[in-house]
């Protein structure tokens, strides 16, 4: 049997257990946006899988923080998800910021209920929160080196691109030594 106890989480802990079960919610529909928004062999279907992978971990994790809740007889509403807002996206090097700052700001609200829980002395929701900013921190990092090594890959196709051209043609692919005729580029 599951642990329960008769004593509810104070105002503060219970609050901020909702909002951290929320906002996971809501980057778990970002990243599944993205993962649908990635699924063309053209743009890289192993971004999605990824996508939709974090999807479901952000959404076990929000089920987690919300059976704290349920377990000290705390769930009063369902919390509030909002619905991701997201503009078409060509590339996931496009992406990747804004999913970046998306779980910054997770980071500080788990840091702020980890607050409340030390102050409260819920030592279970405190180690378990812990436990997550370590899994959380080591996501954040991932994420920002999959945004340097796009980076990377795109210079790398640049200068690739420039070294293939012949001295007077241009990047998008117009000799402008021959009068206008196309010269054949091929994508690295």
């Amino acid at each position: 049997m599951a642990y329960q106890s008769p004593n509810p989480f104070p105002e503060e802990c219970a609050n901020g257990i909702n909002r951290v079960a929320a906002y996971q919610m809501y980057i778990s529909d970002v990243y599944l946006t993205l993962a649908y928004s990635f699924t063309e062999p053209k743009v890289m279907p192993a971004f999605a899988v990824f996508l939709e992978h974090m999807s479901a971990v952000k959404w076990e994790q929000a089920k987690e923080f919300l059976r704290f809740l349920r377990r000290r007889n705390c769930i009063n509403s369902v919390p509030f998800i909002q619905r991701a807002n997201i503009g078409p996206l060509e590339t996931p090097e496009k992406a990747l910021p804004d999913v970046v700052n998306l779980e910054e700001e997770l980071t500080r609200i788990m840091e702020d209920l980890k607050t409340s829980a030390s102050r409260a002395r819920e030592t279970r929701l405190v180690k378990f929160t812990k436990d997550l900013l370590v899994k959380q921190n080591k996501h954040r990092r991932f994420l920002e080196q999959e945004i340097l090594d796009y980076r990377r890959l795109e210079e790398y196709r640049q200068q690739r691109r420039l070294s293939e051209n012949p001295a007077g043609a241009s990047v998008s692919g117009e000799d402008t030594t021959s009068g206008g005729s196309t010269a054949n580029l091929s994508a690295v």
